[in-house]
């Protein structure tokens, strides 16, 4: 009679060997050397789970754009491949220093508690001008279902994403149904590609979000839903927005658009959005009418802080926050 075994091995704090595609991560995970992979690369398989990329890249390597796996129009091509994945686990972190590169989705956390991504690289082929750039859907950091974890007297840690650089995606960061989520000190540009669908950073029916003092800027094409920061959806509330930069976007500035209510808006500097660019990234005529700040269909009680730094607003917001010479 045959047994047959099935062996899952969980890389963690004793593994002394070299990493490889399809890595399942638990535990303490060392990323040892560069990867080039055609598929998923690093697979978290418990809690408590922290990786560190040590400096080195993982990158994914198909007949996507420009030979990566990021999806592209034409010639169309790429896959569903993902850097790093964690569904339905809490306590994940992801270290730098190091890049993650080429990937449909660069760092793919969701359904978990107190999630952080740190000094990471999320990128793809440089594609900059929006006539030769056939990008079609590409996520760099996706946080989705991450929600507040709860005390008897006060919420508790939030999910982080700290000083992580994010550009050549459709979609620099994408935070979908989640809550308690902080985004600090980002570095988010050239997102862009020809779908009408490029943002800089999304919250998507998320609360409890704090974005604080991060670089948002060259992201979109003018091509049509295209903006710097997005908040879409009815449960996209009691989000605070505070000291970002959001210029030079290829659409609307900071939109927020179908239903959020309750959020506020205080001290960003939103300047040049929607404008023609000497780097050429922003289409020529425009797809839409675009604003530094932009409320459309939205709910009730934004506040939009007079001490925003910003030239154009549209009809949404309230008279006086934007100054042309300010």
């Amino acid at each position: 009679m045959k047994t047959t075994l099935f062996a899952l091995t969980l890389i963690g704090a004793s593994a002394a060997h070299a990493s490889n595609c399809g890595d399942i991560a638990a535990g303490i995970y060392n990323l040892t050397n560069d990867l080039a992979c055609n598929g998923n690369a690093i697979t978290v398989a418990a809690s408590n789970t922290t990786i560190n990329l040590n400096g080195h890249t993982i990158s994914c390597v198909g007949n996507g754009l420009g030979g990566s796996c990021q999806w592209s129009l034409a010639p169309a091509g790429g896959n569903q491949a993902v850097g790093i994945s964690s569904k339905g686990f809490d306590h994940v972190t992801v270290n730098g220093k190091g890049v993650v590169s080429g990937f449909y989705i660069g760092i793919d956390l969701e359904n978990g508690k107190v999630l952080t991504v740190d000094n990471v690289t999320v990128t793809g082929p440089a594609t900059p001008k929006i006539s030769t750039n056939n990008r079609d859907v590409a996520f760099g950091i996706y946080i989705s279902g991450s929600t507040c974890t709860l005390s008897t007297l006060a919420p508790g840690p939030a999910s982080q994403l700290l000083n992580n650089e994010v550009d050549n995606q459709s979609v620099g960061i994408d935070i979908h149904n989640s809550s308690c989520v902080n985004i600090i000190g980002n570095n988010v540009h050239n997102n862009v590609s020809k779908t009408g669908f490029s943002h800089g950073v999304m919250l998507v029916n998320s609360a409890n979000v704090t974005m604080y003092s991060n670089q948002v800027r060259f992201n979109g094409g003018n091509q049509g839903q295209d903006s710097g920061v997005m908040l879409y959806g009815t449960s996209t509330s009691q989000n605070y927005l505070y000291g970002n930069n959001v210029s030079n976007n290829c659409g609307s500035g900071i939109d927020a658009k179908n239903g959020p209510s309750n959020n506020a808006f205080v001290s960003n500097q939103a300047r040049n959005n929607g404008l023609y660019s000497t780097e050429g990234i922003c289409a020529i005529p425009a797809k839409n009418t675009y604003f530094d700040l932009s409320e459309e269909n939205q709910g009730a009680n934004n506040n939009w802080n007079p001490n925003n730094l910003c030239h154009t607003q549209g009809p949404g917001i309230p008279a006086g926050v934007c100054n042309p010479g300010e």
